[in-house]
């Protein structure tokens, strides 16, 4: 499904691959995901990887307010897992435009 300015409910997943190889996230702490939107403004939101640890799944369901621009947006997760904190390859995709 493609998400659009303004969207409501909509799930954001990321897989978080190393050398092309799943992620194992069972002793992750913490996942956030940090979005830049086309502004360049940048929000953190709280990535949730419960539902397939196994597979490296970051997901994110979207709330009222936090699609509020159209264009290029570009997301990256930060993980904690024991031993340190790391950072995800830089993903992007398209927030589409709506008639108003």
């Amino acid at each position: 499904m493609a998400l659009h300015q303004g969207d409501i409910g909509s799930t954001i997943q990321l897989t978080i691959l190393e050398d092309g190889v799943a992620v194992d996230l069972t002793s992750a702490t913490s996942a956030v995901i940090s979005f830049k939107k086309p502004s360049g403004e940048v929000i953190e939101r709280d990535g949730d990887f419960s539902a397939a640890p196994l597979t490296g799944l970051v997901e994110y369901v979207v709330v009222d307010g936090d699609l509020d621009e159209n264009g290029v947006w570009q997301a990256q997760v930060i993980l904690e897992i024991s031993g340190g904190t790391f950072h995800s390859t830089i993903f992007s995709f398209t927030v589409g435009d709506i008639l108003e």
